[in-house]
């Protein structure tokens, strides 16, 4: 077999195992949004998703095939991998703005310093600013 043939091959099959795990982990994405948007026991995973998806800018009916058919699908669509990865980064973001805000509110509290908690509630009021931002970009 001729070296240009064997590169093609394995070209081909690289995309391939790369595009299964654009699937992977759109749908990693989606669950870690789903579990951020699911109310509790009244409340079902279905509804929890769509509202994920909303959130994130991906069609309903998209995120469904993508929680159903992930097994399956050989790639996913570009728009929707973006938008998930965002929402996704934006909400690893916002938890880390929220520790750091309740590290120091913690540390505060600890060295008795009002001054630390003014600055605490500074950092909260800086993440509700950017959390309310990247919706309106939305």
């Amino acid at each position: 077999m001729s070296d240009i043939k064997r590169v093609a091959r394995d070209i081909k099959g690289g995309v391939k195992v790369m595009s299964e795990i654009a699937v992977y982990e759109a749908r990693g994405w989606l669950e870690a949004l789903m579990k951020r948007h699911h109310r509790g026991p009244a409340d079902t995973w279905t509804a929890a998703r769509d509202r994920a998806a909303a959130a994130a800018g991906v069609e309903p009916t998209y995120a469904k095939r993508l929680w159903q058919r992930w097994e399956t699908m050989k790639d996913v669509s570009g728009g929707a991998y973006r938008a998930l990865q965002q929402a996704y980064e934006s909400q690893c973001e916002h938890n880390e703005r929220m520790a750091a805000h309740h590290r120091a509110v913690r540390e505060a509290i600890e060295d008795g310093s009002t001054d630390k908690i003014e600055r605490a509630t500074a950092l909260a009021v800086a993440a509700k600013a950017a959390r309310s931002k990247a919706k309106s970009a939305r």
